[in-house]
């Protein structure tokens, strides 16, 4: 039996919300209810809490999509099914995705109690790591992906 695309899978950023309703209608059947939406002025960000996965639109237009590998808050854990197949396995931790996609273009938080967690950035995504401490985040799974465009 071939195996299932993730719907998500050749999602391209930068279109009209208009031309993601199709997306939109197959998470939401998935989630088995509809997302929840936040606004700003700006921004509308569509949840789908149970699926661990957010859309976020900037003045209309897809933005970013953002994958929880780790609960967190109301999100549950994405099913590794509705990963892209270019993603990180759900079990890597800081030095397999450095073998995989070579060192950051970037790197920030961590070094104090009060500091965010440690999050790596790549060429169109950027990953949270759920450490703030550096000589633990090579061993540390990642918690968070954001997919956006430079």
């Amino acid at each position: 039996m071939p195996a299932i695309q993730s719907p998500l899978e050749s999602l391209k950023l930068g279109k009209q919300r208009s031309e993601y309703s199709n997306l939109e209608t197959q998470l939401e059947t998935l989630q088995k209810e509809p997302p929840t939406c936040r606004t700003t002025p700006n921004y509308l960000n569509v949840n789908y809490y149970k699926l661990g996965i957010a859309l976020c639109y900037y003045n209309g237009a897809l933005d970013s999509v953002e994958y929880f590998n780790k609960p967190s808050g109301k999100f549950s854990q994405c099913a590794p099914g509705l990963y892209p197949s270019w993603f990180p396995d759900p079990n890597d931790s800081g030095k397999d995705l450095v073998v995989k996609f070579g060192e950051p273009l970037q790197k920030g938080g961590g070094t104090k109690k009060e500091a965010i967690d440690i999050w790596l950035r790549w060429k169109n995504f950027q990953v949270e790591m759920p450490t703030k401490n550096w000589d633990e985040a090579k061993d540390v799974v990642w918690c968070q992906l954001v997919v956006f465009e430079e």
